[in-house]
This record gives C-alpha cells, structure tokens and sequence, in this order.
C-alpha cells in the first residue's frame, strides 16, 4: 500500500487497512500479515512485529500481523 504525499493525512491508509480487515475476515482469515521497513505506524493499527523476513531479491522486511477476529 502506497498513499501519495498529497493525499497523506486524511486517513486513507487507515480506511484501507480496515477495509482489507473486513473483508479478510469475511473470507474467514483469523489473522492478516504484512511486510514492511516503516516503523510505528502498523503498531498504532493493532499490527504486532513478529519478526524479519527476506524477499527473493535479498531484502529484509519486518513482519507483521494482526487478529481479525
């Protein structure tokens, strides 16, 4: 997800977030995953660092998750 410098601050990153939390849990996934280096925000929205992960190329992202219950 990518919000442009424009349209930041008008909360669209959280619409979408909880929009794909909706519509997740109506396709019944008790809990959603994501990749990131941003640090601080996913944690204000419920998400918990669970660890590193390495993409094919060879970059590290910080897991996270979230209940969707």
């Amino acid at each position: 997800m990518y919000i442009e410098e424009t349209y930041r601050g008008r909360n669209y990153a959280k619409l979408l977030i909880d929009h794909t939390k909706e519509v997740a849990k109506q396709l019944g996934f008790p809990k959603i995953y994501l990749c990131t280096n941003l640090i601080g925000y996913y944690e204000k929205q419920q998400f918990r660092y669970i660890g590193d992960g390495y993409h094919p190329w060879g970059e590290k992202s910080r897991i996270y998750e979230s209940e969707n219950l």
